[in-house]
Parts: structure tokens; C-alpha cells; sequence
């Protein structure tokens, strides 16, 4: 800009309807620092929503665009958003995977269920137990709807640090799976991990032992895939 070699790109710096910087800090800046006059395209009046389409040649992640709307959020929680999503609405065991929700539907989704993204949230306490964070906070948002954050928070936390579990706790069985998962380096599906969650919930909220978690013969599917215990059909993505 100083050498008088900015080439404008047709690029606007652009502005929401209340007057915040919508995008073009980084222009503005540049500007400030050098001091030397540049023309620019403005636009006005902008919805603050349209900032999570902006930019999207510099990759922001999903945890960012959140961030950038107000909510905040972590890479953590942004994964649990798409989890959560596929999860509830039936795709764990379709073709469609979580690469089928965008930036906007993790944004849009997140501002229209505060409730449940704040349990996603409440589920990062628990982010030691050997699996997927983002997955962790997924399940914990998934069944403290249900069952509340009490509840929730004292499975988690027996999964967790495994105290005064005895022989065939359903939680005991969870942990097996997920230390031989972690200890053996080989990778399960969503599908497969949150089914084993949902299968030792179930179980220990009944007050039912099992030995070992498994899925059926054939394995999961939209036919056979448990649901917590107590949840009606809703969906809640």
C-alpha cells in the first residue's frame, strides 16, 4: 500500500446493519499502519449473520464462525454440534456423514438450541474419558436432555475415574471397550462408540449388569440402534 501497488479487487469492506465491522479489519488495519489513502468498495446495511459466509477461502473452522456470532465455543464443541447432528437425525448409519453440515448449519443450529449447545459445553468437563471430545460432549448433551445434568455428570464421572464399580457394571464394560479401543490403536465408528455409550447408560440406570458391550450380530443400524432410555421420538436436530 505504500509503494502505491494495492490492487483493488473489487473486495468490500462491509458493515451490519448496527455498523460493526462485518470484514475488512485486516484491510483497515493495513491502512492505518501505512497511512497512505485507498480507495475502497463499502457496503451497509448487512445482516451480522452473513459474517459466517465470508472469508471462506481462509478456512475458518466451525468454532470460529461460532465464535464470531457471539456463542462461544471451542474446536471441541463445534465437533460435537456435527455429531450431534448426524447422530440425531438418523445419519450414523446412512452414507451421509458429518462432511454434509456446513459452517452455517453448526452456526444456525447452535443459535437455535442455546439449551442443548450449553449441555455440549457442560459435557467438555469430562473430556479425559478415552474417546473422541467432541463425541464425549455429543453423548453427555444427548442423554442430560433427557436425564438432566445431575445424572449425566455422575455416569460421565464413574466413566470416567471407574470408582467402586464392581463386576459386571455396565460402566465397568464401557471402560473395558474403550481402554482396549485406546490401548490397541484401532479406530470404531461414531455409530459404534456412542452405541456403546447409550448401551451402558441404559444399562445402568435400569440397575442391569452386563460383562462385555458388543453390538448385535450384523451390527447397528437404523432398526436396531438403542436410544437413551426414556426419549420419545423427537429429534432434536
Amino acid at each position: 500500500m505504500e509503494a502505491g501497488r494495492w490492487q483493488f479487487n473489487g473486495e468490500a469492506i462491509k458493515f451490519s446493519l448496527d455498523g460493526s465491522l462485518l470484514d475488512g479489519q485486516h484491510r483497515l488495519h493495513a491502512i492505518s499502519l501505512c497511512g497512505v489513502p485507498v480507495e475502497m468498495l463499502v457496503v451497509r446495511g448487512l445482516p451480522a449473520e452473513s459474517q459466517s459466509t465470508m472469508d471462506q477461502g481462509l478456512r475458518r473452522s466451525a468454532s470460529d464462525q461460532l465464535n464470531l456470532a457471539g456463542i462461544n465455543s471451542t474446536n471441541s464443541d463445534a465437533s460435537a454440534v456435527k455429531t450431534f447432528m448426524v447422530w440425531q437425525r438418523g445419519w450414523l448409519y446412512t452414507d451421509k456423514a458429518s462432511g454434509a453440515i456446513t459452517t452455517t448449519d453448526v452456526v444456525q443450529w447452535a443459535t437455535e438450541h442455546p439449551e442443548l449447545f450449553e449441555l455440549i459445553r457442560r459435557g467438555g468437563a469430562f473430556n479425559r474419558v478415552k474417546a473422541r471430545p467432541g463425541l464425549v460432549r455429543a453423548v453427555f448433551a444427548g442423554i442430560a436432555y433427557w436425564h438432566g445434568v445431575e445424572t449425566t455428570s455422575v455416569f460421565f464421572q464413574r466413566v470416567l475415574d471407574g470408582a467402586g464399580l464392581e463386576a459386571g457394571s455396565p460402566i465397568l464394560a464401557l471402560r473395558n471397550r474403550l481402554d482396549r479401543v485406546r490401548g490397541e490403536g484401532f479406530k470404531i465408528s461414531d455409530r459404534e462408540a456412542i452405541g456403546y455409550f447409550i448401551v451402558a447408560f441404559n444399562r445402568w440406570m435400569t440397575g442391569s449388569h452386563i460383562a462385555k458391550l458388543q453390538q448385535p450380530k450384523g451390527g447397528w443400524n437404523g432398526t436396531n440402534f438403542p436410544k437413551v432410555i426414556g426419549t420419545t421420538q423427537q429429534v432434536l436436530a
